[in-house]
């Protein structure tokens, strides 16, 4: 009897803290409806690398001897693409501004952003001109990258967008990662694989098409404003 009685006090001590943890969580609290805001202009990456993963021999001197080899090629590429590099803001800045509006947002672009030049992407919000919702693009990742399971060498360009209902607020509206080429996971509402033509077998023959692969990031820029767009569209 005594056993029956404690069993009853359990299983009404598990209902009641059930209960209670259902009324403190509560229904999740739905996103505001937005369709006006603000847009940090997209500030261009500080440089673009290479990295090829096949050379790389599970042994630490080939390790150490890949590690330097993948420097000093990134060094050479980004020097010869600092010019396309240095417009990719500008472009994927435009680049949002007419997805965003084919979506139906109305959006403003902020000037006079204080951005640090060493990391222009640190920026305080509470800073900023505004007190309307803000977007905050960034570059991730860009360049050329050949992974352990292939020889080529394809794109890679991934960004980061982040929606803000007001500068300084702790917590995000909306905070999604965009990746076009070598990280890419098929075509969907986060992901752009890009074309083969875009793949180079060596390095060489990667900086001999430096005005292709600068046409690969332009492709790139178009498809991922257009699924940062969409997805804001959706999920706001």
């Amino acid at each position: 009897m005594r056993a029956k009685s404690r069993a009853i006090a359990l299983l009404l001590t598990v209902s009641i803290a059930a209960a209670l943890a259902g009324c403190a969580s509560g229904p999740a609290e739905p996103k505001p409806e937005i369709r006006r805001f603000t847009l940090i202009p997209v500030a261009s990456p500080l440089h673009v690398s290479t990295a090829n993963k096949t050379l790389a021999l599970p042994l630490v001197p080939a390790l150490i001897v890949s590690s330097i080899d993948n420097r000093w090629k990134s060094a050479r590429f980004d020097e010869k693409l600092a010019s396309v590099r240095k417009a990719m803001g500008e472009k994927m800045t435009a680049a949002l501004l007419k997805e965003l509006a084919a979506q139906g947002f109305e959006v403003t672009l902020l000037e006079n952003v204080h951005r640090p030049a060493d990391d222009p992407d640190a920026i305080d919000y509470k800073r900023l001109p505004t007190r309307e919702p803000v977007l905050h693009v960034t570059f991730d990742e860009v360049g050329m990258y050949a992974g352990r399971l292939s020889i080529d060498y394809q794109p890679k360009v991934n960004v980061s967008a982040q929606l803000w209902a007001r500068p300084g607020d702790k917590a995000w509206l909306v905070s999604e990662t965009f990746f076009f080429g070598a990280d890419s996971s098929g075509d969907d509402d986060w992901s752009a694989p890009a074309d083969p033509k875009y793949r180079y077998p060596d390095f060489d023959t990667l900086m001999s098409k430096s005005d292709e692969v600068a046409e690969s990031y332009d492709v790139a820029i178009q498809a991922l404003a257009k699924r940062v767009a969409s997805q804001l569209r959706a999920q706001l």
